[in-house]
């Protein structure tokens, strides 16, 4: 972490060039140290201009919204306020767009100067700022140290690229952007591994678009080679991982530049490394390598490597299922996973984005339910007499499931690998917590979650109350909130995409409960099957999870079950249902149904064919 920015140096950091490497989340720390200055800064409001430097330059006005369209641009920038809402372009007053651009000009610090350009050019147009926008992200980009902050000095040169393409300024593409690619190659003479995560960011924003490399010439074939270098040299050091992953690099990038047949040559090699490395390795490891290969070979049609690695599975397999069973050893969290998230806890502007940015990553909240089933499949096999004896599950003294045909046994079997897979979920929530926590509010976890047009206004006030409470770390009163309120917000988007919600019984109309909306196919591939899992299995499925939403509903749940990763993943199964966004061809409301809900908010329909779920045809999209 490097140390924040004294409040009283803030504005001759934004005028003056940086004399040394900044590090990372540069930004954000000027911008803090801007709040804490005040006043002005050469005529700009200083919290004007910290919102602006703070920016999460990725999004879009529209996306923040919930209303992107999908030919948005794929530069258009979009800012966050600490008052639960996005800097929107008329917050941008005409009058502010002269001294935004005399503090551009003025400033010697390309970190502020590339910002301010976009916005320049975002809000107001002016085609002047967006070519500047360009130089000025090549030039921050020179003043950071590639082997501490190579995902910021991609970035932006990634971004410089983007927005060198959308005004199709062919020559600064060529001459600006290209030269500043390849003279960062020169991280793989000291630092091999950094350059091949620094190639794997950009080569596919850049060279592996075959307009970019015909403006760039030959960058693509020297970076390619060089990505070869470092994978050789990175094997040779017995780093294999990421040799492997500078081979695909390699591979990817020589493809693009038109060397086809040497890149399928490259991916051929990258089989054959696996290969070594799986007769080194022992047990799940080992298994997973020949899987791989496996998968791999058979969708490139690599003939030879198929037929290896599927000779070697059966004996992987069974070898990775003798390891699993002697097993018995705390749960702890890969290092690569734990770096990750701590990467999104500091780097995000904002603790309610950083939040954002973990609820959008699909491993979080996704079971594995195939891989799951699979492996109760080759559990049983080996361990058929396992399998024949009839077992109970029991809850609070009494039966929660039982096992006793063949097809309940798998079901057991699948349902122990999804408590461990929760398990390293809760584990990974609270390392992300002890990275973020520190930089919550009372209303982080609101600001996550926005205010989509679908979503009943009603949820609002109880949102706010669940995220106050968490911050405060009482989890008990958020769990029990926000537990409740997931079955409403799910409610309201399966009525955004036109599927009443409703259940008609004795002429009385009722709103559908979690596990009933759960068992509708189009709600589920809506969700996803993995998602759809999950969220079946911590909140209402009372065979072998934890189900915790029913056991809140029937006075059964112990507060000591409600830890911080738990609650948390709560909040993150909740915030990803915000991040769907409806579509303007989704099918009318009826206005009978609506008002058979009793006016609640929700495009219920009919349908002289029954009630439908929604398809998978595109009705709800997700962020």
């Amino acid at each position: 972490m490097h140390p924040a920015i004294d409040p009283s140096t803030a504005e001759s950091e934004v005028m003056d060039a940086p004399s040394s490497p900044v590090g990372s989340a540069y930004l954000y720390r000027l911008g803090e140290a801007l709040r804490a200055h005040g006043g002005k800064v050469e005529g700009v409001d200083a919290a004007l201009l910290a919102d602006v430097l703070s920016v999460g330059m990725a999004k879009t006005w529209d996306t923040a919204l919930h209303r992107a369209k999908r030919n948005t641009s794929t530069f258009v920038p979009m800012w966050t306020r600490g008052n639960r809402r996005s800097l929107l372009p008329e917050d941008l007053k005409d009058g502010t767009e002269e001294p935004l651009r005399l503090l551009a000009e003025a400033s010697a610090n390309p970190f502020v100067e590339s910002v301010l350009r976009a916005v320049l050019w975002g809000r107001f147009k002016v085609h002047t700022d967006a070519r500047l926008a360009v130089e000025a992200h090549v030039a921050r980009a020179a003043l950071m140290d590639v082997s501490e902050s190579w995902p910021e000095v991609s970035e932006s040169l990634a971004r410089a690229t983007l927005l060198a393409r959308s005004l199709n300024d062919k020559p600064r593409l060529k001459k600006v952007v290209g030269p500043a690619i390849e003279a960062t190659g020169a991280a793989a003479s000291h630092h091999p591994a950094v350059f091949v995560g620094l190639a794997s960011e950009l080569c596919f924003v850049t060279l592996c678009d075959r307009r970019v490399v015909a403006e760039i010439g030959s960058h693509g074939t020297r970076w390619g080679v060089t990505a070869l270098w470092a994978a050789r040299v990175l094997r040779g050091r017995g780093d294999h991982h990421r040799a492997e992953d500078a081979l695909t690099v390699a591979a990817a990038l020589l493809a693009a530049a038109g060397q086809s047949v040497v890149a399928r040559g490259l991916r051929r090699e990258r089989l054959r490394w696996m290969l070594e490395r799986a007769t080194a390795a022992t047990g799940l490891e080992r298994a997973s390598l020949v899987q791989l290969v496996l998968d791999q070979a058979t969708q490139d049609g690599f003939v030879e490597e198929a037929a290896v690695a599927r000779g070697r599975l059966r004996d992987a397999v069974n070898e990775a299922s003798r390891a699993m069973k002697g097993i018995s050893v705390p749960l702890t969290l890969p290092t690569q996973i734990a770096s990750f998230l701590q990467e999104i806890a500091i780097r995000a502007p904002s603790a309610a984005e950083a939040v954002r940015s973990l609820a959008a990553s699909p491993w979080l909240t996704a079971m594995p339910v195939e891989e799951m089933k699979k492996a109760a499949r080759q559990e049983a096999e080996q361990a058929l007499f396992l399998h024949m004896i009839p077992s109970i599950q029991y809850r609070d003294g009494k039966i929660s499931g039982r096992a006793l045909s063949p097809e309940e046994k798998l079901a057991e079997s699948v349902a122990r690998n999804a408590s461990l897979r929760l398990a390293l979920s809760e584990l990974a929530a609270e390392v992300f917590l002890q990275g973020s926590f520190a930089r919550f509010d009372a209303e982080t976890l609101l600001r996550a979650v926005g205010s989509p047009d679908w979503m009943n206004a009603r949820r609002l006030p109880w949102l706010a109350r669940a995220s106050e409470r968490f911050n405060q770390q009482d989890l008990a009163s958020s769990a029990a909130i926000v537990l409740t309120q997931y079955e409403g917000v799910l409610r309201d988007l399966a009525r955004a995409a036109g599927y009443p919600a409703l259940k008609y019984q004795d002429g009385k109309t009722k709103d559908e409960t979690l596990n009933s909306l759960l068992s509708q196919s189009g709600i589920r591939s809506m969700l996803g099957e993995e998602q759809a899992w999950f969220v079946e299995f911590l909140l209402c499925r009372p065979e072998m999870g934890p189900n915790l939403r029913n056991e809140l509903a029937h006075g059964n749940l112990e507060t000591g079950r409600l830890q911080p990763g738990t609650v948390f993943l709560a909040w993150v199964l909740l915030i990803r249902l915000a991040m769907y966004e409806t579509m303007t061809d989704a099918p009318p409301a009826s206005d009978r149904a609506a008002e058979a809900n009793g006016g609640d908010v929700g495009n219920a329909v009919e349908s002289d064919e029954g009630e439908q779920p929604p398809s998978s045809s595109g009705d709800v999209t997700r962020e």
